[in-house]
């Protein structure tokens, strides 16, 4: 979760470049499920929230049993919710392709070093990328370079993840949703970390896409298991 809301991008930038000290902590974050993913101007009165009643064929409104959830006042409570910040120095970058002289972990320029190799004597392998021209990516030496296509589930996926940076936290505990109702919550596409609880209103702070959409019928349970949950910022 990396998308910033004007919101908040524009606090920071007064906080740091202007005279502005109105920027204090909020004194609540509350996770919300969206039906869409939303713009960096939406807030919490104009995103597609899932909706908390929906009317039925008789015309009346019944609950689907959706509530943001509350990690309560960050100030007291957030050393419960969320793992201290860390760095991730091992699969800062990481590749799978069917090409096996190409998959594998891979370093970005960004560290200190570069990693030598495993395969080839131990001599440092550059590798390349169209999506970074002109960086240049190097294998660790720690033995997951090694690691050739057939370890992927699925060999014939390629797939790539680049870490925003060093600097992350991840949820600690469980983030467990209500037992869906009726009616369902239709399809999940997004997550926002709200600065209130109140359906319909308060400030996104950050957003993001889910990797994979998911259909979320009556009876169903939503819930982010520990670290599954990852805030950086670029």
């Amino acid at each position: 979760m990396s998308a910033i809301s004007d919101y908040l991008e524009g606090k920071l930038l007064n906080f740091l470049f202007r005279n502005d000290v109105t920027f204090v902590k909020p004194s609540n974050i509350s996770v919300a499920l969206l039906n869409t993913v939303p713009g960096d101007n939406a807030t919490g009165a104009t995103m597609d929230e899932v909706v908390a009643n929906l009317t039925n064929d008789a015309g009346a409104q019944v609950p689907t049993q959706y509530a943001r959830i509350s990690l309560g006042n960050p100030s007291s409570d957030g050393n419960t919710w969320w793992k201290e910040v860390g760095e991730d120095n091992n699969s800062a970058f990481y590749v799978y392709t069917a090409e096996a002289d190409n998959a594998g972990y891979y370093y970005p320029l960004y560290l200190s070093l570069p990693k030598a190799s495993t395969e080839g004597g131990g001599a440092t392998k550059t590798l390349n990328f169209v999506e970074f021209p002109g960086v240049d990516f190097y294998m660790p030496d720690n033995g997951t370079g090694t690691e050739k296509a057939e370890n992927n589930p699925d060999p014939q996926e390629i797939v790539y993840r680049l870490y925003d940076g060093n600097g992350f936290i991840q949820n600690k505990k469980t983030i467990t949703f209500e037992r869906v109702g009726q009616g369902g919550w239709g399809t999940i596409k997004a997550v926002a970390l709200m600065d209130s609880s109140t359906y319909g209103e308060g400030n996104i702070l950050m957003y993001s896409a889910l990797e994979v959409a998911k259909q979320v019928d009556e009876g169903d349970v939503v819930q982010f298991i520990p670290s599954s949950l990852e805030i950086s910022l670029k």
